[in-house]
């Protein structure tokens, strides 16, 4: 009898992606939301006045939460696809305002995210 434990068959890789609009996507959307962590990140360095320390704290749980979920979405797709997004640095062209900005990005994302489908 064999007392070793049972050990499970490694997860087989999926499907390399072929889709460039996809990668393409998931790298724009990776960039973007760094762009989002920088931004926020200054932003949160200049605040100053009455509400500054609320601000200021909330700035820094956004880009701090932001920087993990871009993490993890990139680690996930690259898993998941088998590929390795190349994500470009991306310009600012929103502006300097941050909430102008995230409502920028945010549309942005909301007007692609059915570009970004589930793997199967």
């Amino acid at each position: 009898m064999n007392d070793a434990p049972e050990m499970n068959e490694p997860n087989e890789a999926a499907e390399p992606r072929e889709d460039q609009e996809d990668l393409q996507f998931a790298e724009q959307l990776a960039a973007l939301c760094k762009l989002a962590v920088e931004l926020a990140h200054r932003e949160h360095w200049r605040v100053t006045g009455p509400g500054s320390d609320a601000r200021h704290r909330a700035l820094e749980e956004f880009y701090s939460d932001l920087t993990d979920l871009t993490d993890e979405f990139v680690e996930t797709y690259s898993g998941d696809y088998d590929v390795t997004l190349d994500v470009p640095l991306a310009e600012n062209e929103f502006g300097e305002d941050i909430v102008k900005v995230l409502e920028q990005i945010k549309a942005w994302i909301n007007s692609h995210r059915d570009e970004l489908d589930e793997p199967d």
